[in-house]
C-alpha cells in the first residue's frame, strides 16, 4: 500500500486511445457476428455462393432497392405503433397558469 501512490496515472490521451482500441473492438465484434449470421443464412437456405458473391460484387442496384423498401417498411410500422400515443399529451404534471393581475 505504501507504493500505490508511485504508479503513474495514464494521460487523457492514453485513456482515449484505450477507449478508441475498445469501440474498435466492440465494432470488429459485431461485424464478425454479423458476418458468420449472414453465412450461416445462406448456408441454412441453401444460397448458391456464386451468386451471393455476384450479388455482393454487381448487386448496389439491387441491394439499395433492397434497403430502402425495408426503411419504408419499417417507418410504417413504426407510424402504426405509435399513432395511438397522444404527443399533446405527457406524462408531466400539468403546471398552473399565473393569475393575472
Amino acid at each position: 500500500m505504501g507504493k500505490d501512490y508511485l504508479k503513474k496515472e495514464p494521460s487523457k490521451t492514453d485513456r482515449m486511445i484505450y477507449e478508441l482500441v475498445m469501440a474498435q473492438n466492440s465494432m470488429e465484434k459485431g461485424l464478425w457476428s454479423t458476418s458468420s449470421l449472414v453465412m450461416v443464412l445462406a448456408m441454412l437456405t441453401k444460397q448458391e455462393p456464386k451468386e451471393i458473391a455476384a450479388l455482393m460484387v454487381n448487386g448496389d442496384e439491387k441491394l439499395r432497392d433492397f434497403s430502402t423498401k425495408i426503411n419504408e417498411e419499417i417507418k410504417k410500422l413504426e407510424a402504426e405503433k405509435h399513432k395511438d400515443h397522444d404527443h399533446a399529451k405527457t406524462d408531466a404534471p400539468a403546471v398552473a397558469e399565473e393569475p393575472k393581475a
